[in-house]
């Protein structure tokens, strides 16, 4: 399956899966699962990672030259949103991905990489819920959002939910000094990588 961290980021949430041996993984806005895929692999027999993607089109992030969904402003290799700065997601997919991932968001994409996974479990909703969720967890993965508010917001919900000796793992790209000063207020965290924060839940 595919991630827009192909070839950058996914040996952050490999080294996390590692040296943690989470039995319990929730990856939040999971796109089409490719980062999903790769740790569902690591897992041990009794272990289980859910996928939860948003069905909004607003939150949805399309791959044509649009300005429907959040961050499709732009096009690859342009102009593209101002919040994502040097992140161009859409080069990354047409670089990584193949063709029929290119055009509009495509539900049937994301069913068939769960389909493939024996310990996967895809959930159509938007985070932060508006329910309390039910699955303590070892690992949550908020890797979604390249502002601070957004990540804030998905923090405050999710470090509810955690596990004893739990971890949220947050990809705080273009803010992570920010991100890291406000989240040790209240825990333990540290710099993982180069754009992540590992937070003792």
């Amino acid at each position: 399956m595919y991630s827009m961290h192909e070839g950058t980021n996914l040996d952050v949430f490999r080294e996390v899966v590692l040296e943690f041996k989470p039995k319990t993984i929730i990856d939040i806005g999971t796109y089409y699962g490719g980062i999903a895929f790769e740790l569902h692999k690591l897992l041990d027999e009794d272990g289980r990672i859910f996928g939860i993607q948003s069905i909004e089109e607003n939150i949805l992030i399309h791959v044509p030259d649009t300005n429907k969904g959040d961050f499709s402003t732009g096009e690859a290799g342009g102009e593209i949103d101002t919040r994502l700065k040097n992140q161009d997601w859409k080069a990354a997919v047409k670089k990584y991905f193949p063709e029929e991932y290119h055009s509009y968001f495509d539900f049937n994409l994301l069913a068939h990489a769960f389909q493939k996974m024996d310990k996967g479990t895809l959930i159509l909703d938007t985070s932060p819920m508006k329910y309390p969720w039910t699955f303590g967890y070892d690992l949550c993965i908020l890797d979604i959002s390249p502002t601070i508010d957004e990540n804030i917001n998905q923090s405050n919900y999710w470090l509810k939910y955690g596990n004893a000796n739990g971890h949220l793992l947050v990809g705080a790209y273009n803010h992570r000094e920010d991100y890291y000063n406000w989240i040790i207020k209240t825990h333990k965290a540290t710099r993982w990588g180069k754009n992540h924060v590992l937070v003792c839940v």
